[in-house]
């Protein structure tokens, strides 16, 4: 259909619309008595033409004067049980197999009670055929399935060619979620246009509501079809896609040579419940396609530790610390406690906790773990339960050429909230640390790690310590993600280190969900794992973006490698060889126990540190007081070379 005929059905379709929602129509009262009208001219002309063809469109004068008598009759019992079986509560513009089921039933229960109502008085109502009464039943029952099925096939045309050039779309799943996703979309107007369909449960060349079954993913013509066809979107509608699925799709895809966007039908539930609308429809994202099912935890265990009590998230407005805030305010603490340096941040995770948890009892409060005076304020006034730690410089070549600031805020802050916490009585502090603090490459993991020494080697108090160690986080700010949508976004190229680099991945939701269990399950000076699977290429990452992008990588969008940063390696480590790692009863967490650290380990540190950044020491004292307590710690440099980490980098 072309253009202007295109136009002139969505100009039809929206007349339709404002007719039914004007406020006079919109009563139900005057809406209820349109249909009565209308079922009244079905009823009686469904009687008039039973009679006609009884005698062959020659009806004798007795009979037409008894259709009169007859008529009325009908009218009042027929209207009755209509009302009864909810003739008077459907929406035409839905009508389907449950409504053209109570219109079959309310023809048969209402020409059973006509004869009920006839037969007694059967002289009043003489020379009306009773054989006429069963044609007028399947005649009745045809013409208002017709009408309201036909209303409604009118308007799913017009709908169907409102935007003649509308996405072209593939569907990908079971037939029966399919069937559900193509009846909700027709009815949501959404203007595109199926090209086919792959199923693992369908045999090809079979039709599903004007849609051709191509076959399964891995079919002999399913890449050939997808070539010809070449859709803009494939839409996939399987209630839990999970990442070899939907690299199965890309795989598929890359055979017949098409970059299609790639979409989700996240709430398969809501569709089924009728609840559906476009909006409900997700383009996939790179978190999709890890390498593995995220994590989910118990959450009841967290629930405990949570519910009731006074929370404290430092850092509460970067990318963990809003996401630990988001899920704590779910558990209902009986205050929630915000420490953030950045205005924005904190106003930001202010506004949005406000808008989703009007009840929460909630303090944001602008402060620097690193001053004693802020801690004290806000220890000492509120009496703080649980402290979840995730405020850190965690920017890798940012660090390196900001070593004090990372001492500062990494260790110093550490240090000084954990002797806080102690002296308030706190009872369990949460610390959130990096696997780059495992044999530290750079400035950064080597503070990490300095701060994990100073919080296990502490004196045992009242207070309990864990630590919570994972990878990169997908989409935090500052990681690769954000970085490679804006390279892909401005046309490239898409800069990545090396074409080894690997990378462990894991959401932000699945991050602090291991962060609020250790808090739950940990011991204390505990050190928290998550299994984190096989870890990821960085340009396969990248190259799996660019796809999602509906681009082709090496031809729109260029992949460049530059070689590592300072503080870079090409791999990243979870665990250390001298580090005792036990397996707890919870799907994928690990303990790990370090039994290397000395007891006046921390202290000695933090003396050190202070003593050195109090008397305005300069980056290479910093470096070489790092050198000192990570022993193991090596700077890779952006010639592949190693060096010591106390040699500045170049």
């Amino acid at each position: 259909m072309d253009q202007k005929n295109g136009n002139l059905y969505h100009f039809i379709i929206r007349r339709l619309d404002t007719l039914r929602d004007h406020h006079v129509l919109a009563n139900g009262w005057v809406r209820r008595g349109l249909l009565v009208a209308f079922h009244s001219v079905v009823i009686i002309m469904s009687l008039q033409v039973a009679l006609w063809l009884r005698f062959d469109f020659v009806v004798p004068r007795q009979y037409q004067v008894s259709l009169l008598r007859t008529a009325l009759g009908a009218l009042i019992v027929k209207n009755a049980v209509f009302a009864l079986v909810g003739l008077y509560s459907g929406i035409w513009r839905y009508t389907d197999l449950p409504d053209i089921k109570r219109i079959l039933l309310g023809n048969i229960c209402a020409t059973l009670a006509l004869s009920l109502v006839l037969l007694p008085f059967w002289p009043v109502f003489l020379y009306f055929p009773r054989s006429c009464l069963i044609m007028d039943c399947l005649l009745c029952f045809m013409a208002i399935t017709v009408i309201r099925v036909g209303s409604r096939a009118v308007r799913e045309i017009a709908i169907r060619n409102v935007d003649p050039n509308g996405a072209r779309t593939v569907l990908f799943g079971s037939i029966d979620n399919v069937d559900t996703i193509v009846s909700a979309l027709k009815a949501t107007g959404t203007g595109r246009r199926f090209l086919g369909i792959i199923s693992p449960n369908a045999i090809p060349g079979r039709i599903l509501k004007g849609i051709p079954v191509w076959g399964s993913q891995d079919g002999p013509d399913t890449a050939r079809m997808l070539a010809e066809s070449n859709p803009d979107e494939i839409i996939i509608v399987l209630p839990h896609a999970g990442p070899a699925t939907l690299r199965g799709i890309m795989a598929l895809c890359e055979r017949a040579a098409i970059h299609p966007v790639l979409k989700t039908i996240p709430l398969l539930d809501d569709l089924l419940d009728g609840a559906v609308t476009v909006k409900l429809l997700k383009e996939v994202e790179i978190e999709d396609l890890l390498g593995r099912t995220p994590s989910t935890f118990d959450r009841s265990e967290v629930k405990k530790q949570i519910e009731g009590r006074t929370i404290l998230v430092t850092g509460g407005g970067g990318s963990i610390g809003s996401e630990l805030c988001r899920q704590i305010a779910c558990h209902t603490p009986a205050r929630l406690l915000i420490l953030e340096l950045s205005e924005y941040n904190l106003y930001e995770i202010e506004r949005k906790l406000a808008g989703s948890h009007p009840d929460l009892d909630m303090i944001p409060i602008i402060g620097n773990v690193q001053d004693l005076h802020d801690l004290d304020r806000l220890l000492g006034d509120h009496s703080v339960d649980v402290v979840y730690h995730a405020a850190a410089y965690k920017h890798v070549p940012m660090m390196e050429v900001n070593v004090k600031a990372a001492l500062l805020n990494n260790v110093i802050g550490t240090g000084r909230l954990a002797d806080t916490c102690c002296r308030y009585g706190v009872k369990r502090m949460v610390m959130v640390s990096t696997d780059k603090a495992v044999r530290p490459a750079n400035v950064m993991g080597a503070s990490k790690l300095m701060a994990e020494q100073v919080i296990l080697s502490r004196p045992r108090t009242e207070t309990e310590f864990v630590v919570v160690r994972f990878g990169n986080v997908l989409g935090s700010s500052g990681s690769v993600v954000p970085l490679f949508r804006e390279q892909i976004a401005s046309g490239g190229p898409i800069t990545v280190t090396t074409p080894d680099a690997t990378r462990y991945f894991m959401t932000i939701s699945e991050a602090a969900d291991l962060v609020l269990q250790a808090g739950a399950i940990g011991n204390d000076r505990d050190i928290m794992v998550l299994d984190m699977g096989e870890p990821v290429r960085v340009v396969d990452l990248a190259r799996r973006m660019v796809e999602l992008s509906g681009l082709v990588p090496d031809d729109d969008i260029q992949i460049s490698f530059v070689g590592l940063r300072p503080g870079e390696k090409e791999y990243e480590e979870l665990l250390a060889d001298r580090e005792n790692v036990i397996r707890t009863p919870y799907d994928r967490i690990l303990v790990v126990r370090n039994n290397a650290i000395e007891a006046d380990k921390g202290r000695q540190i933090l003396s050190e540190l202070t003593s050195v950044l109090t008397n305005s020491a300069g980056e290479q004292v910093c470096r070489d007081l790092i050198a000192r307590h990570v022993s193991d710690c090596r700077l890779r440099g952006v010639d592949g070379r190693t060096t010591p980490l106390h040699a500045a980098p170049q």
